[in-house]
């Protein structure tokens, strides 16, 4: 994932929270724990990744 996307969603997110607070609306987000679980399942797929990298390099030899 490159800065400008990671960017522009950060942004994208922030405008939505604000119009949202503005029409003192519900915010569409799950609980923490749903963002926790989340987060938690980008990190073991970027583990997998990665260790899978290593594995692969050293088999190669």
């Amino acid at each position: 994932m490159n800065l400008s996307i990671l960017l522009s969603t950060l942004i994208g997110g922030f405008l939505v929270g604000f119009v949202f607070s503005i029409f003192k609306l519900p915010l569409p987000v799950p609980p923490l724990a749903g963002l926790i679980a989340a987060a938690s399942c980008l990190a073991g797929s970027s583990a997998y990744q990665a260790i899978h990298s290593v594995i692969s390099r050293t088999g190669s030899h």
